[in-house]
């Protein structure tokens, strides 16, 4: 019999929709399909968790469902000892601390081969800025707790798969960070995460173009000339990868379906193709970690939060792939 998949999840902020949309999984469809083939370990702090569901709104099917999968075994939670108080959509001290005590406690979990991926729940940065202020998000925290270089913050629906080159700075600050070195260092961590964790034999990629029409030959900015077009040269005798194509006309023209993954210059320009594309369902999956760790590709809902109103959709996806990518990279490694 082979051993079950354990995945961890992480509570989130728990004044948001995290638990509301983990509860719903656990009552669907889809979480009866791998239950035989997997557990969850919840790492959160448990009078909390049963308070939130007292909290939300009509939640008795969600709370008895989740009682039945800590009784059956198919869910186990491991207690934090923080407690926050359940105020929904409210920016809290104890709310935040009590999200990164999860996140860590989850990576102490993975280091100590206890679980063997994780999917966290959407936290509020400024929640967990009041007790650690250089907070920046999880991508970059897991790296830094696990000492791993060069995470690849990627994107994936269905079969479109999109990295950026830069992640969470200032746009001002965007050219300054793209040189042909970080280009040819991405390009080739992306095609590796695409062979390894997606099964895709012989990658093509596309890299989009910094300026408006990709610089128009110069006349909107030199870094297309200068920049994108060499590290493009130098990376063909290793990878197939195409560009730097114009954003615009790329989406609006289904362009990426012809690449089996792209690569965005910022944040803002493959996350609102990314997102209107994906309709809410897409995932966020940290490449290139020895963790396989994906998320939701939405924030806390603290606007619907307790309502009892929101899709669990993305996280369903978060939670396959996650599945997906671990049973790949443990192929791999017999």
């Amino acid at each position: 019999m082979k051993r079950k998949i354990n995945i961890g999840i992480t509570i989130g902020d728990i004044n948001g929709i995290g638990l509301e949309i983990f509860a719903k999984f656990i009552n669907s469809q889809y979480f009866e399909k791998i239950e035989s083939k997997v557990k969850f370990t919840l790492f959160g702090n448990e009078n909390a968790v049963f308070e939130y569901f007292k909290s939300l709104e009509n939640s008795g099917q969600l709370e008895k469902r989740l009682e039945n999968a800590l009784q059956s075994g198919s869910l186990h939670l491991v207690n934090i000892n923080v407690k926050p108080k359940i105020e929904f959509g409210k920016i809290q001290e104890l709310s935040g601390k009590l999200a990164i005590e999860s996140i860590s406690t989850s990576l102490d979990a993975f280091l100590q081969k206890k679980i063997d991926c994780l999917v966290t729940l959407p936290i509020s940065k400024k929640a967990i800025q009041m007790t650690k202020p250089n907070f920046i998000g999880h991508t970059e925290y897991i790296a830094d707790y696990l000492n791993a270089k060069d995470p690849l913050m990627t994107f994936v629906y269905q079969k479109f798969r999109l990295c950026l080159l830069t992640t969470h700075i200032p746009i001002s600050k965007v050219s300054g960070e793209i040189t042909s070195e970080t280009i040819i260092k991405k390009a080739k961590i992306f095609a590796k995460s695409l062979m390894n964790d997606f099964n895709v034999v012989h990658p093509k990629i596309a890299i989009l173009g910094l300026n408006p029409h990709s610089g128009e030959n110069g006349a909107i900015g030199k870094e297309e000339i200068e920049i994108f077009h060499p590290s493009i040269a130098k990376l063909r005798d290793e990878i197939q990868i195409a560009g730097p194509f114009p954003s615009d006309g790329f989406f609006a023209f289904g362009t990426h379906k012809n690449f089996d993954g792209t690569i965005a210059c910022y944040h803002d320009q493959g996350l609102i193709a990314f997102k209107i594309l994906s309709k809410g369902e897409g995932v966020n999956f940290s490449a290139n970690l020895p963790l396989v760790r994906t998320s939701p590709d939405h924030g806390t809902g603290f606007d619907i939060a307790g309502k009892n109103i929101a899709s669990f959709k993305s996280l369903k996806n978060a939670i396959m792939l996650a599945v997906k990518i671990t049973k790949a990279r443990q192929k791999m490694t017999k």
